[in-house]
């Protein structure tokens, strides 16, 4: 495994965060965590404050999921976490669509 594929998979969670702070300022405040973000999204699935949809909110979820085994704050083994090539690249893919959004 390299740097650089350890690298994109730590890429990953900042991305969708930069993302979710820029898109949706008043849900994800400086020093807001991203977990709470997701957790709010889907409360509010299907109400009138409804953020993202049900399929958002899944993919969202998803995508933490896996940004979460490389971040030190969500996995104390974050930097022993074995790198699937083709399941990277997939995620990366998930994270680069759910962004352009």
């Amino acid at each position: 495994m390299s740097d650089r594929q350890r690298n994109v998979a730590e890429s990953i969670r900042p991305h969708l965060e930069y993302f979710i702070r820029v898109a949706y300022p008043q849900y994800l405040q400086p020093g807001g965590k991203i977990g709470q973000f997701r957790e709010l999204c889907e409360r509010n699935l299907g109400s009138p404050q409804e953020i993202l949809n049900e399929n958002d909110t899944n993919e969202l979820g998803e995508l933490l999921e896996y940004a979460h085994l490389f971040h030190h704050d969500t996995n104390p083994a974050w930097q022993n976490v074995k790198i699937n090539d083709t399941e990277l690249l997939g995620f990366v893919r998930r994270t680069l669509a759910f962004v352009k959004r």
